[in-house]
């Protein structure tokens, strides 16, 4: 494990974490700093490392017996229609679908080139579209007015959804055609989630069912205590920051999903709701706004424009509630 994450580490993190601690020497006026390094990032570390992580802990918990056929394991690390944006894989799954037969058929085919064609759409007709706008907002943020900031945030989640789950059909369509099935990674989120705990369990879910099975739940042990649940809600979801991107923002981005999902479960406001066509839909609409706002931290390049972005959301939000408080009592 201390191989597999110290690769991992060292192509995409160490120079983060290396900047962190010269900015620390610099304000100790310490004459030290760490060199960085110039190596182009393998494609895909991220997912594989995670799969070789899985099958080391599945082996050594018992779960599965290790893999004595190096063809078959090294099948599973390179298994190319998933190995650049996933789903991350199982070995318990795979393994025994590299050893099966897989003859022609039709049925393969005609699924596997439905999920491609709607694979494609969504990047290249619906991702790529609206990440033209999105990016134009979010590449100079003070030239933009705080409504056209709110738009770009609101259509940015339906942007990340198009194009890695437009990514993800594909590479379960190619995975189709060649006879194997590959992990289901999303379930519709922002059409049927009524809570952010939904969104997670229906968003990014070879992820998600990864840090839960391997951090999760290992940090908890046989432990129900309450705080130690919210601790490893916040550890796994920093976790995900951490492992989806280089920088503070994915941090905080980690961090305040687990605080979504914290004061939901404090606050239980999802079920307060009376259950009826309209709360479900405003549950919804909710969801999609909280995970929208979310998302601002993990799209801004840096803390000074979610400063801009923050003065500019308050605004229109304070003309907002005063437009409706006016409304309502006219």
């Amino acid at each position: 494990m201390i191989f597999n994450l110290g690769i991992l580490f060292f192509f995409k993190y160490f120079n983060f974490f290396g900047d962190q601690i010269n900015a620390i020497f610099s304000s100790l006026s310490l004459n030290l700093s760490i060199p960085h390094h110039s190596l182009i990032l393998p494609i895909g570390i991220s997912f594989y490392t995670f799969m070789a992580l899985g099958y080391i802990l599945d082996v050594y918990w018992g779960d599965i017996k290790s893999q004595r056929n190096l063809l078959t394991f090294s099948v599973y690390m390179a298994f190319f229609p998933q190995i650049l944006c996933g789903p991350i894989g199982r070995a318990k799954n795979l393994f025994k679908q590299f050893t099966d037969d897989h003859p022609l058929l039709y049925d393969n085919f005609a699924n596997g080139f439905r999920l491609i064609l709607w694979g494609l759409f969504k990047k290249m007709v619906v991702a790529d579209n609206i990440g033209a706008y999105v990016d134009a907002v979010y590449n100079n943020i003070p030239m933009h007015s705080s409504l056209t900031l709110i738009v770009a945030a609101l259509l940015y989640p339906l942007q990340l959804y198009a194009d890695f789950g437009g990514y993800t059909d594909i590479a379960r369509g190619v995975g189709k055609l060649l006879g194997f099935d590959l992990m289901v990674n999303f379930r519709t989120p922002y059409v049927n989630s009524t809570s952010v705990t939904d969104y997670w369990k229906r968003n990014h879910i070879s992820l998600t069912t990864w840090l839960k099975d391997y951090v999760f739940y290992p940090f908890m042990g046989t432990s129900s205590s309450k705080l130690k649940v919210y601790v490893g809600i916040l550890i796994m979801f920093v976790a995900s920051g951490i492992w989806h991107g280089v920088g503070w923002m994915f941090i905080i981005w980690g961090a305040l999903q687990a605080g979504f999902l914290i004061m939901e479960d404090l606050t239980s406001w999802d079920k307060k709701l009376i259950g009826n066509k309209f709360s479900k839909t405003f549950k919804k609409i909710f969801t999609y706004m909280i995970i929208s706002l979310g998302l601002v931290f993990f799209r801004v390049p840096s803390i000074n424009e979610l400063g801009i972005c923050s003065i500019q959301y308050l605004a229109i939000t304070g003309h907002c509630i005063r437009g409706g408080v006016v409304l309502r009592y006219s």
